[in-house]
């Protein structure tokens, strides 16, 4: 996916961030909320039922999904952050901004494995961990296969970059004037 030079707007009410496991999405969700005031959307909290015990074992309904992304998207500012994209179309349209994270991916694995390392070790994490070095792996084929695809009408919205601190240090830019 290319970053077109399209001047953008620069009022920063309405982000979704999309990337790869351990690419730097709530990372980045987190500093730029912090910046706008605007609250953070887990999109795994909507995707899963048990997404907070970090269990990620109990998908939620497609429909709850769906109503779920209608009650966060009628607020006037959020910040919405995940991996998923089959289901949000219409966090898509409503976003001022598409942030689409490509981190490396052996920088990504090695957020991973960080990531888990502050949890106790059981089995629930190792397979945990399994679970997301594997989408890890599999994700920059998914993403030029059908993400990409799939975000194509959104391109004017959209900026692509190497990791959270480089889309960060461009927002704070934008917010600077």
């Amino acid at each position: 996916m290319k970053n077109t030079n399209i001047k953008m707007d620069n009022a920063l009410e309405r982000i979704h961030i999309i990337g790869g496991p351990g690419s730097g999405k709530s990372e980045l969700a987190i500093r730029l909320s912090a910046l706008t005031l605007a609250p953070v959307v887990r999109l795994d909290d909507i995707a899963y039922n048990d997404a907070a015990l970090g269990a990620f074992s109990s998908p939620t309904d497609r429909d709850l999904r769906l109503r779920r992304v209608d009650e966060y998207i009628q607020r006037s500012r959020w910040i919405a952050e995940g991996v998923y994209f089959s289901w949000l179309g219409k966090s898509f349209r409503e976003a001022q901004h598409i942030i689409v994270l490509q981190t490396p991916v052996h920088i990504r694995a090695h957020n991973i494995r960080q990531r888990l390392k502050a949890l106790p070790d059981t089995a629930t994490k190792r397979a945990h961990l399994e679970h997301l070095l594997r989408k890890n792996d599999e994700y920059d084929e998914l993403f030029e296969s059908r993400v990409c695809g799939f975000l194509n009408p959104f391109e004017v919205k959209i900026r692509t970059f190497s990791g959270p601190g480089k889309a960060c240090k461009h927002f704070k830019r934008l917010l600077a004037g």
